[in-house]
């Protein structure tokens, strides 16, 4: 049964789970891996074969930076034909030219003790392969997931000179009993949130890093505000659950009446931002405009491979919708639609369509096999990342300044000025302090905590506050 699947999988083209499989089949036999892009090469051991390294293995190297170890069949000024083989069976795959950098063939097989492996420890007690710092940006946006913790993470990554980042981004989308929120719930968002965020990453890790990592994104729930942030990168994989969207709010963020020009503007402003992110991470400006863009029409078809977009609605059996003018009466969806998933007034981004529109490289499931399919499962280095500790430590911290911050401005309003000269000097003093208290718990949680909440202005009208106090002192007489 097991050998049946693997067959069927492998003339499938799912070398990566058949790798699992294999491994799982194999346990208790000896076996030789070697990294194969996003698979693995399992050949079984012979007693003929005890104490050698099979090397003769030729290498495909690809442009995008996949190193691929197997037989190389055929090579022509189109393509290129590969054997990858997974213990007795084998799978065939044929690269177009365009997309192989080199082709290097294999030496002979030598004794085990005259190679290093690849996944051995080097002198200084650390493999010879790419170092991997994960991420995890996880809970609410624009509370859990914001500025002063991604900063945090980023010191700590920078420490260790990382040659992988993988942000992993997986936002909270619920209401506030914990129930998540579909598809096609459309929550306010503001772009220029994303922009607080996004620069992190883009701008200040390359001037205080000194180098710009390979940056590699897995989503797993990156819906309203954090929608954006993955298409400023170019190497983005899916969770098979994942999904990205959420963001067809956004015409109506200035409200239906006032002046149409104004709103327009406003709305061309904010979607060229979109679109520069996109075309930051190299995608389609056109997939992230229909995401955000309720009444864009778009479809797309299937050439060559590849996913061409039309912005229209389909005219051929073979164009699939994508979105329709979700603000016209005659194409909004109905309840029937939201309940089976199949919403299109804005468009969403799940696991199979990010792939076939070439925004996702990949699914995965866990990191491990977000590393095969990056093609270095074998000699990356997972590097001790505190990223879940500094999210937890501001998750607890910020709660307590949500406690905090009406607790001052309480206080703040309870200090009467009145008594003797000494007395009324010592209030102002407490008036001062707690007013400063609050100015830094602003700043400490820059973006996240909203004084107005709370009753009290923002900060520059504490810092008027503060000078008003000053002078009612200086001008005071015992």
């Amino acid at each position: 049964m097991k050998n049946s699947r693997l067959m069927q999988a492998l003339a499938d083209g799912l070398i990566r789970p058949v790798a699992r499989c294999v491994a799982s089949a194999m346990v208790g036999s000896a076996v030789i891996g070697a990294a194969v892009g996003g698979a693995s090469m399992l050949m079984a051991s012979s007693p003929a074969q005890a104490g050698m390294v099979v090397s003769s293995e030729d290498e495909l190297i690809l442009k995008d930076g996949r190193i691929i170890q197997g037989e190389l069949l055929e090579e022509t000024e189109t393509e290129v034909k590969f054997r990858i083989v997974v213990g007795s069976l084998s799978a065939i795959r044929t690269y177009p030219r365009s997309e192989v950098l080199a082709v290097t063939r294999g030496t002979e097989a030598k004794p085990e003790s005259a190679k290093q492996p690849k996944d051995s420890m080097s002198a200084d007690g650390s493999s010879g392969g790419p170092s991997v710092y994960v991420m995890e940006l996880t809970g609410e946006w624009g509370r859990d997931i914001a500025v002063p913790p991604i900063r945090d993470m980023l010191k700590d990554a920078q420490q260790y000179k990382p040659d992988i980042v993988v942000l992993v981004i997986d936002n909270f989308y619920e209401d506030a009993f914990g129930n998540e929120f579909s598809d096609d719930k459309l929550e306010r968002f503001d772009i220029f949130a994303v922009e607080e965020i996004e620069p992190l990453f883009t701008h200040e890790v390359p001037v205080e890093w000194g180098y710009e990592p390979r940056w590699v994104v897995w989503v797993k729930n990156a819906m309203g505000g954090a929608a954006p942030l993955p298409f400023n990168f170019e190497e983005i994989y899916f969770a098979p659950e994942g999904r990205m969207g959420g963001i067809g709010y956004l015409i109506y963020s200035w409200g239906t009446m006032g002046d149409k020009v104004v709103r327009e503007k406003q709305l061309s402003l904010r979607l060229g931002h979109l679109e520069g992110m996109a075309i930051r991470g190299k995608h389609d400006p056109m997939i992230i405009r229909a995401m955000s863009e309720m009444r864009m029409e778009m479809c797309y078809s299937m050439e060559g491979g590849k996913a061409v977009l039309h912005k229209r609605l389909p005219e051929s059996p073979n164009e699939i919708l994508l979105t329709d003018n979700g603000t016209l009466e005659e194409f909004q969806d109905d309840m029937q639609a939201r309940v089976r998933g199949n919403t299109n007034d804005a468009l969403t981004l799940k696991a199979d369509l990010a792939q076939a529109l070439g925004v996702s490289k990949g699914t995965v499931s866990s990191i491990d096999e977000l590393l095969w399919e990056l093609g270095i499962q074998r000699e990356a280095r997972l590097l001790d990342s505190k990223s879940e500790r500094i999210t937890e430590r501001w998750k607890d911290s910020l709660v307590r300044a949500e406690r905090l911050m009406p607790k001052l401005a309480r206080e703040y309003q309870e200090i009467q000025v009145q008594g003797d000269y000494n007395e009324r000097r010592a209030a102002r003093s407490r008036r001062i302090a707690k007013l400063e208290q609050l100015i830094r718990l602003i700043r400490q949680y820059e973006g996240v905590l909203n004084p107005r909440q709370y009753g009290l202005p923002d900060e520059a009208q504490m810092q008027v506050w503060i000078e008003e106090i000053k002078q009612e002192q200086i001008k005071d007489r015992r």
